[in-house]
């Protein structure tokens, strides 16, 4: 699994991979191998994860390494939370201590698009994975 995390203020949510090559790019299209982003309010504030797992990813991200690949430029990607919510079918799960409206509003807030693709009753739970 590999873990990222984002501030609820950050402008964009999503996660970042820095450093990547080839080999860890296609690493994320690996069947066995889930991203999990958790967007944060402060520094003890989880607000809700961004958890799953696509071979879409894996080749996105190879796509981006081979676009830097000749030039002096980190191979650094970024992936918004609502690419990976609509294109690769990343499940929400929200902190036990949040409520989902608030979760919600939290997303919409962020993207009203997300609204077309993502329902309050599609966030999760711990006890519902």
């Amino acid at each position: 699994m590999e873990v990222k995390q984002c501030s609820i203020f950050s402008k964009r949510l999503g996660g970042t991979w820095n450093d990547t090559n080839e080999e860890k790019a296609l690493a994320f299209s690996n069947k066995k191998l889930f991203t999990a982003v958790g967007v944060w309010k402060g520094a003890a504030d989880l607000q809700f994860i961004v958890y799953g797992q696509h071979e879409k990813l894996g080749e996105y991200l190879l796509e981006r390494v081979r676009a830097v690949a000749n030039t002096s430029t980190r191979s650094t990607q970024s992936v918004e939370i609502g690419k990976m919510i609509k294109e690769y079918g990343f499940k929400v799960i929200i902190s036990p201590d949040k409520d989902r409206s608030l979760v919600y509003k939290l997303l919409i807030n962020y993207k009203k698009s997300i609204s077309s693709y993502l329902s309050i009753s599609d966030l999760l739970t711990i006890n519902d994975i």
